[in-house]
Parts: structure tokens; C-alpha cells; sequence
């Protein structure tokens, strides 16, 4: 009877494990496919190292490099100098077209009419010997998407490197990127990179307008901070550190994720920190003067994000741009990404300048995480042909130099590195103003 009941015991031992294990293997599958589908991924992004002879995956952001024969079929691969030290592998090699006026990349597959944001690279580097950057004569060509005039590239230093960034829609199954000699340099790209949005994001850019970006700015991060990209954020948008004298920086280390119905998703990472002013002042002010971004056209979108760090607390502030109140009495949500932002563009001025001025209920400063801003250029939506391996355009002459739009230069956020400069709070409360009704709403979660 003893064996008997050391056998049942044994056999319900088994059996009990075996149940058991299959469950914890069941859970182990599930676990392991959330995780795939959790992850950030590169599908639909088309990522070319200019100049470079082999493909290969990025360290630092897990992002496949390719080669840029399969789009282009012509220029001139090149190094730069040894005597510039170069972090990025992107920005090592580069192609150069000396032996055209106009030079395209066809870039594709491409979703037609899907939002997506396109970005060049260019990093001299002294790669010719010739040492043309400087700020005394710089080296300039213009950059062209389809058949829409996209920016003047101009760079004034050997050993930075310039990005220029668009966001937009796709009219067509490919976009093409043309680089065009205008006597001023020979025209040469070190890095394209184009990366899929979602429609929901962005709502200012349709088929009849696009948005250039001026700057993204990841406001107080730590010390010693790089950009933030992908896999961050999973759109692969350069948020560039930026603080400055007179602003407190500070931090949280909790998450603090977006919707995927916002519009504008910022990372965890940049909203989990913020500045803001220094010895206990109750206004934040920094402006930017429109000479400063390089354009003649005066049509700015401004994103402005906010996070509370603080539970159980007050911390309430006026908007004001130009002087006039856009928001009264705003209050950042707990560990929620918010943001303020303008459905249409900003009243045109030769400054803009935003104070972010403490209201009587508040019993802390007002706090800044980030902020994006960008020019609206209108075009007309003609369609790449996506028959031709290089999309050229018949009507690309008559339509770009001629077209009576407005372009932008892209400014970083770094004070000093470029003509754009912040400046922090003054002393001063801003009046209070009638309230202007073009900034537009908040996220609220």
C-alpha cells in the first residue's frame, strides 16, 4: 500500500509538472511575441551612407546603412580628409557631383500619399583638399524633393556637419532629391534619410503644404547630452540638447509616453526633462529673430511640449507670444506629454518672442520640456514619374526658380553654434493682453 501510494504521488507529480512546464513555455512564447511587437521598428525606412561601398547596421542605433548606387547614377565617391575626426560612420564618406548641374537620388519604395519626413546630412569634411567651407565664402547649392525647391544648403565650417530636414507627403510611389549647382560649389551629400510618419501626426502637412524644420529642441537635458533619435524615438526626429544661462535644469525618471493618437509624440526621453527659470523668477521668456533662420517667406509653426514632474502640486502659467496671451492659465499634466500648438501659422513678425509668465495661482515656476519649429511652404502636388530610375522633372526650372514661395534654413539648437540665439527670462511680468486665438489646443493624454 506504501509503494502504491508513492506511485500515485509520483504519477501526480508528473503529471502536475508536465501541466505546469506547458504553461510556463506558453507564457515564455507570449512574452517573447510581445516583445517583437513592442519594439520600435525601421520598416519603410530608406537609410543611404553617401558614398560608402558596403552596406552595414549602425552600433548606436541598429539602423541598416546601404550603399547609394541602387538610387543614383551619378557622381563621385570620396573620404573625407584624414585630419578630421569623425564619430558618426555616416559621415565618414560622402558622393560629390561635380560633372552635372542638377544630380538626383530616386528614393523608393514609397508609400503614395503617406506623411513622412526626409532628411539630408552634409559633412565637408575637407574631402577635396580645397578648403572652401568657411563663413567668409561658404559652400552653396540648392536642395530640391520632386519638383518643389527645398533649401539652400550652405556650409561655412569643414569640420561640422549641416542637416536639413522636411517633413511631408508623398504624391507619388517614389521621391525624388536633387542637388543643383548654382557657381558656388560643387554640389556632394553625405547621409539621406527618409522615415515614414503616421497620418495623424503633424496635421499641418497636407498635399498642399509642407513644413521645413527650423529646430527641435530637447530642452535642460543632463549635462553633456547628446541628440535624441531612433530608436528613442522611433521616428527617427533629431531632438538637439539645448539650455542656456539664467534656466534650471531638471529631470524625472519616469516614463512619460505619448499617445499613438497624438499628433505630435514626442519621446519619453525628451520630456523627461525640462528647464526651468533660475532663482525662483516667475517668467521664462527666450525669442528668436526671423532674420536669424535665413528666410524671406514668414510663416512659423511652433510646438511648444510641457510635463508636470511634481505630484499633488501647482504650477500654473500664462502663454504669450508677441505680447499677446494665447493661453491663460495653463497647467502642465502630471507625467503626461501635453502640448501647446497652432493650427494655423503664427501672425508673421521680425521676432518671436515667448514668455511663459507664473499666474497668481501657481506655486511653482513655469517649465519647458521641448519644442519644435517650423516654415510652411505651399507647392503644387505634381507627381514624380516613376517610370524614370532618375526622377528629373521637365518643369523643374520653371516651377522652382521661378515659384514665389518662401524657404528656410535649418538652425540647430546649441546657442553660439549658429546665427539663431535664445535668450532666457527677463525681469519683467508680460501685461496682460487680449487673448489671440492662434495658438491651438492641448493634448490631454
Amino acid at each position: 500500500m506504501h509503494a502504491m501510494v508513492i506511485s500515485n504521488a509520483r504519477i501526480f507529480f508528473l503529471f502536475y509538472s508536465s501541466k505546469m512546464l506547458f504553461w510556463l513555455f506558453l507564457l515564455l512564447e507570449i512574452i517573447a511575441v510581445a516583445k517583437v511587437h513592442s519594439q520600435t521598428s525601421t520598416q519603410g525606412f530608406i537609410s543611404i551612407d553617401c558614398g560608402s561601398s558596403t552596406n552595414y547596421t549602425d552600433d548606436t542605433t541598429g539602423i541598416t546603412y546601404v550603399t547609394d548606387d541602387p538610387f543614383t547614377d551619378d557622381g563621385v565617391n570620396y573620404q573625407v580628409a584624414p585630419d578630421y575626426s569623425i564619430l558618426s560612420s555616416q559621415l565618414k564618406t560622402l558622393r560629390s557631383f561635380p560633372n552635372a548641374t542638377r544630380s538626383c537620388y530616386a528614393l523608393k519604395p514609397v508609400i503614395k500619399s503617406s506623411k513622412y519626413l526626409l532628411r539630408g546630412t552634409f559633412n565637408y569634411g575637407n574631402y577635396d583638399g580645397l578648403n572652401r567651407a568657411n563663413t567668409v565664402k561658404p559652400l552653396q547649392f540648392d536642395l530640391y524633393f520632386d519638383a518643389n525647391f527645398w533649401q539652400t544648403v550652405s556650409i561655412t565650417d569643414p569640420s561640422s556637419s549641416f542637416w536639413y530636414e522636411v517633413l511631408a507627403v508623398a504624391m507619388a510611389d517614389s521621391v525624388s532629391v536633387c542637388l543643383v549647382n548654382t557657381g558656388s560649389g560643387t554640389p556632394f551629400i553625405s547621409v539621406l534619410e527618409f522615415r515614414p510618419l503616421p497620418d495623424v501626426m503633424y496635421p499641418a502637412v497636407n498635399t498642399t503644404q509642407f513644413l521645413i524644420t527650423n529646430m527641435r529642441c530637447n530642452v535642460g537635458p543632463p549635462l553633456n547630452s547628446v541628440s535624441v533619435r531612433y530608436p528613442q524615438d522611433p521616428y527617427d526626429r533629431l531632438w538637439e540638447p539645448w539650455t542656456a544661462n539664467g534656466f534650471t535644469e531638471i529631470t524625472t525618471d519616469e516614463s512619460i509616453d505619448s499617445s499613438t493618437s497624438s499628433y505630435f509624440q514626442p519621446p519619453s526621453i525628451v520630456m523627461q526633462s525640462a528647464a526651468t527659470p533660475s532663482d525662483n523668477s516667475s517668467i521664462m521668456e527666450f525669442w528668436w529673430y526671423h532674420s536669424s533662420l535665413g528666410i524671406s517667406g514668414n510663416n512659423e509653426y511652433v510646438n511648444l511640449f510641457f510635463s508636470e514632474f511634481t505630484p499633488n502640486t501647482t504650477r500654473t502659467f500664462n502663454i504669450y507670444l508677441n505680447d499677446y496671451l494665447g493661453y491663460s492659465n495653463y497647467t502642465p499634466l502630471y507625467l503626461i506629454p501635453d502640448y501647446i500648438y497652432n493650427s494655423h501659422p503664427n501672425t508673421p513678425s521680425q521676432q518671436y518672442r515667448w514668455a511663459l509668465n507664473s499666474s497668481g495661482l501657481s506655486s511653482l515656476p513655469p517649465i519647458l520640456n521641448a519644442m519644435e519649429v517650423f516654415t510652411a511652404m505651399q507647392f503644387d502636388p505634381i507627381e514624380t514619374n516613376t517610370n524614370d530610375g532618375i526622377i528629373i522633372h521637365a518643369l523643374y526650372n520653371s516651377l522652382c526658380v521661378h515659384a514665389p514661395v518662401s524657404y528656410c534654413i535649418l538652425m540647430l539648437c546649441f546657442p553660439g553654434n549658429v546665427a539663431l540665439e535664445f535668450d532666457h527670462f527677463g525681469p519683467q511680468r508680460m501685461p496682460s493682453m487680449p487673448s489671440r486665438n492662434y495658438i491651438g489646443s492641448r493634448e490631454v493624454g
